[in-house]
């Protein structure tokens, strides 16, 4: 374990010229807090652009700017990563939307008597949700559905 964290260590350093000349993933560093330019990058990946409701734009602006994000200040390999966290979850929504459009009747298949298994880290919530999967009667989210 002690070897994996100076590996990152390293690599996290080794980032800093890049991050500092503005280069690559840190090009427009300001778009953590730029909803758009990440909603522009989910776009040209998945050549979709119907996110549906966008109300969570106004959400996501609140949050990315509030005084307490903008005081933590990433590591160079934290900003790569949540960067790359977002435009996945945006790719998700939008592939999402897509599909929903294109499958109109989802819609329409009733939900009864929903079983939600949620819980911390590490407390055997995947064990429980695979478990109760197991049964035919039941149809279990995939993870992506989840997400």
């Amino acid at each position: 374990m002690k070897n994996k964290n100076l590996k990152y260590c390293i690599l996290n350093e080794a980032l800093s010229p890049s991050r500092f000349l503005r280069l690559g993933p840190f090009s427009g560093e300001s778009t953590l807090q730029d909803i758009r330019s990440i909603l522009k990058l989910a776009e040209n990946e998945t050549k979709l652009n119907d996110f549906g409701d966008t109300s969570f734009v106004n959400h996501y602006t609140v949050v990315m700017n509030s005084p307490e994000q903008l005081r933590d200040k990433y590591s160079n390999l934290g900003y790569i990563m949540s960067r790359g966290n977002l435009i996945d979850i945006f790719k998700l929504r939008l592939n999402l939307t897509k599909y929903l459009a294109d499958n109109l009747e989802v819609k329409n298949v009733p939900v009864r008597n929903p079983v939600f298994v949620m819980g911390l880290h590490r407390t055997g919530t995947t064990y429980l949700h695979r478990l109760l999967s197991l049964d035919p009667a039941v149809r279990a989210p995939f993870l992506w559905e989840m997400v």
